[in-house]
């Protein structure tokens, strides 16, 4: 019995003298903070492509364009497809309109297909909105 308890702590000790190496040899460094380019300003960046507002940081469009709703189309787009420019979802049926105008959906009708399901339920669920069958 003595042999046996021998032999654990001396495969105890060995493994942890390994371990002490291995950690000592490889142990982790910190990371090393990130450098910026100290000609880069954050602050510019941020102002040329991103736009504050209350609801949080949103991507600029060029000059002139503007995007009243943030539903990813422009108030000049908007206009130009007769929807509303102070409505995220001009239909109200869940989704944006700039999503609509991906799908090829109406964004004046909330059921572009007549069927009785809205765009966004038929999205969701994986049928066509535009019609009969799945996407």
């Amino acid at each position: 019995m003595q042999n046996k308890n021998k032999f654990i702590l001396i495969t105890l000790s060995i493994v942890l003298l390994l371990f002490l190496i291995f950690f000592y040899t490889y142990k982790i460094k910190p990371k090393e903070p990130l450098e910026i380019n100290e000609n880069v300003n954050i602050d510019v960046v941020i102002d040329n492509v991103l736009e504050k507002s209350s609801g949080g940081l949103f991507i600029k469009f060029p000059e002139g364009q503007l995007d009243t709703d943030k539903d990813g189309l422009s108030d000049e787009k908007e206009e130009e497809l007769g929807l509303n420019k102070l409505e995220f979802d001009t239909d109200k049926d869940g989704l944006s309109d700039e999503i609509e105008i991906q799908y090829g959906t109406d964004p004046n009708n909330p059921d572009s297909d007549g069927d009785g399901y809205s765009d966004a339920a038929e999205i969701i669920r994986g049928y066509n909105p535009l019609g009969e069958g799945q996407l």
